[in-house]
């Protein structure tokens, strides 16, 4: 998707849309020809570092203010320049005080302004940089069967189903000679009743900053691990489906998918793909009970994750392999294997892949149980065992309805039970998701998923040994 740029000149203000033409010249723009204009600039608002721009015949109707589409497709986003940078907000700044501004003059800033205005993206002279902010909100209704001791039904309402709704900031700014600075803040929230995610921090998705060029990019701070980051962009049939009925396989075994404290590598070679990353600890969702909190003093891989991802994509095949490593404080260590594979032809997507982990950290048996069961100390070095294997398919019917199955299965030995002992069992889901997009922006979804538990498994359902989930949501991206 291609970007309008705003251009400035010490004679001239114009916008570019990948060769398409907004305006007229603003040198033969006549005076007359600015009474819409500043009707248009002086019924914007100026204030709190934003520009609110009308809606314009060049842009689709059905688009926010904040973010239009030219007529050539072309999709914009509004973000705040600051002063010292001489943008379009500086010159608008000025829009009453006979439009001067950037070398303009009175009628000089005329119909060619406007249409930059209409097409902003203000990326100045001075430093190729930007600032985005987006996410989405995602609500659903939803009905579970079993969903006590007592094994009765449950109808609320919830979060996404796909996807945790969200927004965050992303920003980047260029260095020179192919450097840029790059940072991400991102938020989980709560639609149903507007509360965050997680009440103890701001960013809880992500909060790193970090370079990158064409060695590849190396961020600092709060963020996916290369594992569960190629998982969900390419291998997993649901892209990680976030209610925790359907999620628990990847949830689990991955040991909370994000990491904190951590220095992350990235980069794209042809077709392949590496990652690595390495966390200090404090790893967030796992540091409760378990012990991850790391920074203790003379052990310097407490708490600590090392993970490292390679996959490769040639033609219509994406395969991918990885491999973590979890430790808790007291040097107990939980391993994952990951393969993965996905083939496309024609409108169908296929997917497969396996996870396989080996736990003495009790982590497993803590993240999984529903039902109550000993003391995480009493479960440490169980050498619980995970045999994983996952699979589906997504299937685009018509450019806007995408229809989606997958299948989770876990066998697992060594496994804690309600009383304390060990022992073997299994669960499965299945999961069918229908999508239907009303717009760009707006999607409508139905999904219904189906749990199976035996042996040792049935501590991870609440009720009787299945569970049977039912879900209509609407999603919005901003």
């Amino acid at each position: 998707m291609s970007r309008c740029v705003l251009q400035s000149s010490s004679s001239r203000l114009r916008a570019s849309t990948s060769g398409s033409t907004l305006a007229e010249s603003t040198g033969r723009a006549k005076k007359s020809k600015c009474n819409a204009a500043q009707q248009i600039l002086a019924s914007s608002s100026f204030g709190s570092g934003r520009l609110k721009l009308p809606k314009s015949p060049l842009c689709d109707s059905h688009k926010q203010s904040n973010t239009l589409t030219t007529s050539q497709n072309c999709k914009v986003t509004v973000v705040a320049c600051p002063r010292k940078s001489r943008g379009l907000l500086f010159l608008a700044q000025y829009a009453k005080n006979e439009y001067r501004g950037i070398g303009l003059r009175s009628a000089g800033i005329c119909c060619s302004v406007v249409a930059a205005a209409l097409s902003l993206s203000c990326q100045h002279v001075s430093a190729q940089s930007s600032v985005t902010l987006g996410g989405m909100t995602d609500i659903s209704i939803r009905y579970l069967t079993n969903d006590d001791a007592q094994n009765d039904g449950r109808f609320f309402m919830a979060n996404g189903a796909v996807i945790n709704s969200h927004f965050g900031l992303h920003g980047t700014e260029d260095l020179g000679n192919g450097l840029k600075a790059v940072f991400e803040l991102e938020n989980n929230f709560n639609p149903q009743n507007g509360s965050m995610g997680d009440s103890g921090r701001l960013f809880d998705s992500a909060a790193n900053v970090g370079l990158s060029g064409d060695f590849g990019a190396v961020t600092f701070g709060r963020q996916d691990t290369p594992l569960f980051y190629k998982l969900i962009t390419t291998f997993d049939p649901l892209t990680y489906a976030s209610y925790p009925e359907n999620s628990w396989l990847p949830w689990a075994l991955e040991a909370g998918l994000a990491a904190d404290n951590s220095i992350r590598y990235i980069a794209d070679i042809g077709g392949l793909s590496v990652g690595a990353m390495y966390s200090f600890g404090g790893n967030y969702e796992i540091s409760g009970p378990a012990g991850f909190s790391g920074d203790v003093p003379g052990h310097f891989t407490a708490g600590s994750l090392a993970n490292l991802l390679l996959s490769y994509t040639t033609g219509a095949l994406d395969v991918g392999a990885g491999v973590q490593q979890l430790r808790d404080n007291s040097n107990h260590r939980q391993t994952v294997f990951n393969l993965d594979a996905r083939y496309s032809v024609s409108d169908i997507k296929i997917y497969t892949g396996w996870l396989y982990s080996q736990d003495n950290t009790g982590l497993i048996d803590t993240l999984l149980a529903e039902q109550s069961i000993p003391d995480i100390s009493r479960i440490k070095g169980t050498d619980r065992i995970d045999n994983g294997p996952f699979g589906g398919f997504a299937w685009q019917v018509a450019p806007s309805a995408l229809l989606s199955t997958a299948i989770y299965y876990d066998h697992m030995q060594n496994a804690t039970t309600a009383t304390g002992a060990l022992g073997s069992g299994s669960r499965y889901t299945v999961v069918a998701l229908a999508e239907y997009s009303l717009s760009k922006r707006t999607e409508v979804y139905g999904t219904v998923d189906f749990n199976k538990v035996n042996g040792t498994a049935a501590v991870e359902l609440p009720g009787r040994s299945n569970q049977t989930g039912i879900a209509v949501g609407l999603r919005n991206f901003f």
